[in-house]
Parts: structure tokens; C-alpha cells; sequence
């Protein structure tokens, strides 16, 4: 597992677990750290993906 450190701003994290449940299914989990989400998933959640849910999030609110 890897541990991923990715900023908290501009995240649902409704939409970051259906993200990390399509990709992984149940091997995920997150924790909240200050202004940091620290994910532990199979492998890195790509950079682009985590950009899509930064846009979703600032046309939704």
C-alpha cells in the first residue's frame, strides 16, 4: 500500500470515495490531516484524476 498526501482544498469526499472505490474497490482508505487528505491505496492515484475532482468540485460550488 501506498500513502498519498493530497491537498484537501477543492475535494468532495464523496466523490474522492467513489473515485477510490472504482479503482480499487474496498482496498482504500483515507484520514484526514489538517488541510491534507492522506490516502493508503494499492498503488498512486494519478495526478489527472485528482485534477477532475478539483473541476467537479469548483462547478458544484
Amino acid at each position: 500500500m501506498v500513502r498519498q498526501p493530497i491537498e484537501d482544498r477543492y475535494i468532495d469526499k464523496s466523490q474522492l470515495s467513489d473515485l477510490l472505490t472504482k479503482l480499487f474497490g474496498s482496498k482504500w482508505s483515507f484520514e484526514i490531516q489538517g488541510e491534507w487528505l492522506v490516502l493508503e491505496v494499492p498503488e498512486e492515484v494519478s495526478q489527472d484524476e485528482i485534477n477532475k475532482l478539483q473541476e467537479e468540485y469548483k462547478k458544484t460550488h
